[in-house]
């Protein structure tokens, strides 16, 4: 059986892609913007925050749809996890029992259950997530030393 706490994880590990893709996305257009902006747009991602007078941070799915854009597909596998993530219908009695639509009943047990299509969405969307992440913080790590001459000594 799939686990719960592996589907979880795994939208964490696309959260994180999606964030190191815009914080990548930044640095190598940084000179479209002027350094407020720059500034605003980093405080943003890096320190944003609900409520806490800090500046309002990013809203994830708004950094998940631009990875899309980049990946498309991202999005879609994102929100099916999402389901499973959830106490509905696909998280908990899709996830942890089998529908017989036939005689109108769950069963619920070892076995009750075969969610291939939960594990295959989890794993491709985990491997997937963490090729991106990798690529994206090598891309940081070139730009980095670049970035940092640029800023206003403290």
């Amino acid at each position: 059986m799939i686990s719960l706490a592996g589907i979880l994880l795994t939208r964490a590990v696309t959260e994180s892609a999606a964030f190191v893709c815009r914080l990548k996305e930044l640095l190598e257009t940084r000179n479209q913007y002027s350094s407020d902006e720059l500034h605003q747009k980093l405080q943003q991602i890096l320190l944003g925050e609900k409520n806490s007078g800090l500046p309002e941070s990013v809203n994830i799915l708004t950094l998940i749809d631009r990875m899309d854009k980049q990946i498309p597909g991202v999005r879609k596998e994102y929100d099916g996890l999402s389901e499973f993530a959830h106490p509905n219908w696909s998280g908990v009695l899709g996830l942890f029992g089998q529908h017989n639509d036939q005689l109108t009943f769950m069963q619920f047990g070892r076995g009750a259950t075969e969610r291939s299509t939960a594990k295959e969405i989890a794993c491709d969307l985990l491997a997937s997530s963490l090729g991106v992440f990798e690529y994206a913080y090598k891309v940081i790590s070139d730009q980095l030393p670049k970035f940092l001459p640029e800023l206003e000594p403290l």
